[in-house]
């Protein structure tokens, strides 16, 4: 009489192997055949899991950053805002980008880190805009001894570097 983990084949009783072993359980009266079967679900479930560490890699690691929560794929509109640092003069007329990769460009400046010195001041402020709402102020320092960015998301302050390449990029546009 066989019990539940086995099963008959013609000649000879084979032991199925259980759902709970390494080998996935597929068995067939053919060794040659399971070993073959469990070959290919070993290899789709390696696939499988590769495939999602490279998917939860690539998110991780987009263009977009990990702090825009959205915005930069929302925002139509980038406005550069420098700041007068003299009383008496006005600040500089803003500087208004619609096209979509220069947006994504300088948005890519900020960096994911924090930076070490975040009590510079402000030079500017870039707001991220969608259909002429504001959706995100973020204040930049472009100061020789200080680079980085502030903004707030979720009620929270959040600082972040600004690459040279950013800095170098809004230090030509102030000229």
């Amino acid at each position: 009489m066989l019990n539940r983990n086995q099963k008959f084949c013609p000649g000879r009783v084979t032991v199925i192997r259980t759902l709970r072993s390494f080998n996935a359980g597929f068995t067939s009266c053919n060794p040659a055949e399971t070993k073959i079967k469990n070959q290919i679900y070993l290899s789709a479930k390696f696939a499988a899991t590769v495939f999602t560490l490279l998917f939860l890699i690539f998110n991780l690691t987009s263009c977009t950053q990990f702090w825009f929560g959205g915005i930069q794929q929302q925002a139509d509109e980038l406005v550069i805002q420098f700041y007068s640092h003299d009383k008496n003069k006005p600040d500089p007329v803003p500087i208004a980008i619609t096209d979509k990769s220069t947006i994504d460009k300088i948005s890519a400046y900020i960096e994911k880190t924090e930076p070490e010195k975040k009590d510079c001041g402000y030079d500017g402020v870039l707001k991220y805009k969608s259909k002429g709402k504001d959706l995100l102020d973020v204040e930049f320092s472009i100061a020789d001894t200080c680079n980085y960015v502030a903004f707030v998301l979720d009620s929270k302050v959040n600082y972040r570097k600004l690459s040279a390449e950013g800095v170098r990029y809004l230090k030509e546009l102030n000229q």
